[in-house]
C-alpha cells in the first residue's frame, strides 16, 4: 500500500511547528539537521522561510507534524462533545425552570435562572479583556483547550508530543492571538448553552399552559412595571410583545390571567433571552472570529526569541544577506582597448599604438 503524502502545512501550522522545534531546541536538545540541510538551502533566501522549511522537514522526522494534526482531530472533537452538553444543559434547564405547568411561574426567577449566569459570566469576560489578560477571561475557552492539550498528549503515547499544545499556547500568547480564541470557544458554548435553553422555553410553553406571577415582600408593584417595560424595550423593538402595567399589577397580585396576559409574558420571557442572551453572545462571537482571522493572516515568527537567531546566521549565509555588490560585466574584454571602453574611457587606437 502506497503511503499517504501529508497535506500542504497551512500558514499557522508551519509557524506552529516551528516553535515546536524551537521549544524542544532551547531545552537544550538541538536536533541533528545535516540530512535536511541541503533541502533548506533550496528555500527562498530569507530567514523565515528557511526556518519554517527546517521545522517542516524535522517535524516531519520526528512526528510532531502527525503530532499536530492529532491534536487539531482532539480539539475539534472536544470542542463538539462540549457544545452538546451545553445545548442539552441549556434545555434541561429551561425545561426545569418552567416546571409540569401545575404552578405559577415566577418571572423574575424564570429569567434569571436562564440568563444570570450567562450575564455574570459576560461581565466577568468583559473584565478580563478589559485588564489586558492573556485569555480574557473566557473560563469555558480555557476548559477546551485543557481537554485538548490532555486528550492529545494521551492520544499520541509519547511524553515530548505533550508539548504541541504549549507550543500553540506560547505562540499564540505572544502574539496576543489567544485571547480571542478563547474568547470565541467561550461565546459559542454560551450561544449553544442559550440556544438549548430557547429550544427548552419554546417546547414547555407550546405543550403546557402556564400562569406567570411576581412575587415580592417589600417591593411596591410600580418597582416592577417599570422593570418589566425597561427590559421589554429593546425586544420590543424586534416584534415581541410587552405585558403592559395593568398585567404586571395582576401578576403581582394573583389575579387570573385571561389569554393575552399569558401570551404578552410569554413573547416578554421570549424576547428577554434572545435579545439579553442569545445577540449578546453571537455578536462577540463574530467579533472575536474577525480578529482571530484577521490576527492569523498577519502571524509571522518572531526572530528575535531565542533559537531564531542562531538559525538565521546557519541558515543564511553572509554572502546571501549582503548580495551582490559589483555585478561582472556580461563578457570579458579580449583586447586592452575592450577593457577600457567597458569603464567608459574612449581611447584613440592611433594614439595607443604610437605609445607602444
Amino acid at each position: 500500500m502506497a503511503q499517504a503524502v501529508p497535506h500542504a502545512l497551512t500558514p499557522l501550522e508551519s509557524r506552529w511547528l516551528a516553535e515546536v522545534v524551537r521549544q524542544h531546541e532551547a531545552a537544550g536538545t538541538p536536533l541533528e539537521d545535516r540530512d535536511v540541510l541541503p533541502r533548506v538551502l533550496e528555500a527562498p533566501p530569507e530567514a523565515e522561510a528557511r526556518i519554517l522549511r527546517r521545522a517542516e522537514l524535522l517535524g516531519e522526522r520526528e512526528g510532531w507534524r502527525a503530532a499536530i494534526t492529532a491534536w487539531r482531530g482532539h480539539a475539534r472533537t472536544t470542542l463538539l462533545v462540549l457544545a452538546l452538553i451545553a445545548l442539552a444543559s441549556g434545555f434541561g434547564a429551561a425545561i426545569g425552570v418552567m416546571g409540569a405547568g401545575g404552578r405559577p411561574v415566577n418571572v423574575a426567577w424564570a429569567l434569571s435562572s436562564l440568563i444570570g449566569v450567562h450575564l455574570f459570566s459576560l461581565a466577568l469576560w468583559l473584565v478580563g479583556m478589559t485588564a489586558g489578560g492573556s485569555n480574557g477571561g473566557a473560563l469555558l475557552g480555557r476548559a477546551w483547550w485543557w481537554l485538548s492539550d490532555l486528550l492529545g498528549a494521551l492520544g499520541t503515547g509519547r511524553k515530548r508530543d505533550a508539548a504541541v499544545g504549549g507550543a500553540l499556547l506560547n505562540l499564540l500568547a505572544h502574539h496576543g492571538l489567544l485571547r480571542w480564541v478563547t474568547g470565541a470557544i467561550s461565546h459559542l458554548l454560551w450561544l449553544a448553552a442559550l440556544l438549548g435553553a430557547l429550544a427548552g422555553l419554546l417546547v414547555a410553553l407550546a405543550l403546557q399552559r402556564y400562569a406567570f406571577v411576581l412575587e415580592t415582600t417589600i417591593l411596591p408593584s410600580e418597582v416592577f412595571v417599570a422593570l418589566t417595560a425597561a427590559l421589554g424595550w429593546l425586544p420590543a423593538q424586534l416584534g415581541f410583545a410587552i405585558p403592559d402595567a395593568g398585567m404586571v399589577r395582576a401578576s403581582g397580585e394573583g389575579l387570573p390571567q385571561d389569554e393575552a396576559a399569558r401570551l404578552a409574558w410569554s413573547s416578554w420571557l421570549v424576547g428577554c433571552v434572545v435579545v439579553y442572551g442569545i445577540l449578546p453572545r453571537l455578536l462577540l462571537w463574530a467579533g472575536c472570529q474577525l480578529w482571530w482571522m484577521r490576527g492569523r493572516s498577519r502571524l509571522r515568527l518572531d526572530l528575535g526569541l531565542p533559537g531564531y537567531a542562531v538559525l538565521r546566521a546557519r541558515l543564511l549565509p553572509a554572502s546571501e544577506r549582503i548580495g551582490v555588490v559589483d555585478q561582472a560585466p556580461p563578457s570579458l574584454p579580449r583586447t586592452r582597448i575592450e577593457a577600457h571602453a567597458v569603464h567608459g574611457v574612449r581611447l584613440d587606437a592611433c594614439a595607443w599604438q604610437a605609445g607602444r
